[in-house]
This record gives C-alpha cells, structure tokens and sequence, in this order.
C-alpha cells in the first residue's frame, strides 16, 4: 500500500484504531464529567424548595393584603377652579400654586392652610430667596412670598402680541424672563432692566 507522500511506507493494521481511541478519549471523558455535575447542580437545585436569596417583587407585595396600608392623607385643598397650566413651587414650607381662576394661592405645606391668594392672571411662578416672581402678559411681579405684598412690578413688554411665555429664572440676583420677542434680564431686587430693553 502506497499513501501520498510516502513511498513504500506501510502502516499497521491497528495504528488507526489506537490513534482514534487517543483523539477521542479525553473528550468524551470531559463531556462525561460535565454531564454529571450539570445533573447534580440541577437535582440539587429542583429539590431546594426555600433559597435565602429570594428577592420578593412588586406584584408580591402587593398581592398580600395583610401587610398592606393606604397612605395617610394629610390635608386636601379645592380651589375654586382646577388647576392652572404652571407647576406648582414649594419653597421655606409654602406650596404656591395657580388656578384657572387666575389666583395664585400660597398653602402652608404642613397643614393645607391658605396664607394668602391673589388675582395675578396668566401666571408662571419662580421663587428666590423669600421673594415669588409671577407674571401676567406683558408685566412682571416681585411678591412676599410670606404675605402676597408686591415688592416692585415692571412692564417687560411694548405690546403688539409680544407675551410672556415660560416661567422665569432668577441666578444671581438676576431675573430672566422669557417674551416671544426674546429675552429680558432684570434686577430682581429692584426689577430694573438690566440687558434686552424694549
């Protein structure tokens, strides 16, 4: 028998079958002990029934009807009319919010009280230090956020449909105030204009 290569060489009847038990042997001893660890991870494991390291999960705590307890309800305050269209502001434990009304309200967060209410219409609110910042189309409010007292008012607009159109941002003693023509800065202590005069 002559093979590719080697000339006049040949091989012995049972080299091959030697040489296939040597390839195959070891690996059919590895996958042999791996099946016989996976089989006794997974008996172990179907026959715990309680594991120390379960997580209990929303639908868990919320099935359970003894441990459950509503929230308590504070205080609940209706003004006249629903809510207006800007967010809320909580600031030194007053809640101030508008109506459609066009009331803002101050609330004492502790207890639901109204500490004061005032007529400003088409409000947004931004507080600073003490000092609340509302607005109707075309004018700006400085406020004691403690009492409702105006502390300074400036018009911020010349008319012809030029609004206010987002809350206010008061940094640094500077308030800004958008209008559809721009942006105006104002001294929120005074409420000079600083920068985007009309």
């Amino acid at each position: 028998m002559e093979t590719r290569g080697f000339k006049n060489w040949h091989l012995p009847q049972h080299t091959p079958l030697r040489v296939a038990l040597k390839c195959y042997s070891v690996p059919l001893t590895a996958m042999f002990t791996v099946a016989i660890i996976f089989t006794s991870s997974f008996i172990l494991l179907s026959t715990n029934t309680t594991s120390p390291t379960t997580i209990p999960t929303i639908l868990d705590t919320a099935s359970s009807n003894d441990d459950f307890t509503a929230p308590e309800l504070l205080w609940n305050y209706h003004a006249k009319s629903r809510a207006g269209n800007a967010s809320p502001v909580l600031a030194r434990g007053v809640l101030y919010f508008t109506s459609d009304d066009d009331y803002i309200y101050a609330l004492n967060v502790a207890s639901g009280t109204v500490l004061w209410k005032a007529i400003y219409y088409h409000s947004f609110i931004a507080v600073d230090d003490g000092t609340l910042f509302v607005n109707d189309n075309r004018r700006m409010y400085a406020l004691d956020g403690r009492s409702g007292d105006i502390i300074w008012e400036k018009t911020v607009s010349p008319g012809g449909g030029d609004f206010i159109i987002a809350p206010s941002v008061v940094a640094n003693d500077i308030l800004y105030v958008c209008l559809e023509s721009g942006l105006r800065a104002l001294d929120a202590t005074t409420g000079v204009i600083c920068f985007g005069n009309m």
